[in-house]
């Protein structure tokens, strides 16, 4: 059941009057996206894993006390943020249909085709092999990390005439 949220304080706050060029809405105070967090098993595999295989920049390490955090450059703004805890912890292992979970990360490829002989002959877990989605217009598939997270791999085509040699399904 999801939570009856009250808006009543800002439609109040909005008609008391708004800071000039206030386009209206507080979701205009969220301005992208920072950061995604992975919870890691091994954090050496893991930079490997998106260092060289998935050829992301690794920027800064922190070490917080009893965890450290591992930054790497995603997309020139948005970067991906491994935590490894020095003490046990469990690890989740949830079906991907489960509700209220992350799913996945989604990351851009060109030339999906070749990256994905690349990582399959490198040992990648793939879930799902190089496919078109007709209805979503791309090329994907799915892999997991050294964790076990999911990552989709999508390539999309250029609707005014790119067209792959790839077997195209649904």
């Amino acid at each position: 059941m999801g939570k009856a949220w009250d808006f009543s304080g800002f439609r109040a706050e909005q008609e008391a009057g708004i800071p000039a060029g206030y386009k209206g809405g507080y979701e205009r105070m969220v301005t992208g996206t920072d950061h995604i967090a992975i919870n890691v098993i091994s954090m050496e595999e893991s930079i490997l894993f998106y260092e060289k295989l998935l050829g992301q920049k690794k920027e800064e390490a922190i070490d917080m006390g009893d965890h450290v955090l591992q930054y790497f450059q995603l997309n020139g703004i948005f970067r991906l943020e491994l935590i490894w805890y020095r003490y046990d912890t469990e690890t989740a292992e949830l079906p991907v249909n489960a509700k209220g979970i992350y799913r996945h990360l989604a990351l851009s490829v060109e030339n999906l085709e070749e990256f994905s002989l690349f990582l399959t002959h490198s040992g990648v877990t793939v879930k799902k092999t190089l496919e078109y989605c007709e209805t979503l217009g791309f090329y994907n598939m799915l892999i997991l990390d050294p964790n076990g997270i999911e990552i989709e791999l999508v390539e999309r085509i250029d609707r005014l005439g790119g067209n792959r040699n790839v077997e195209k399904t649904v």
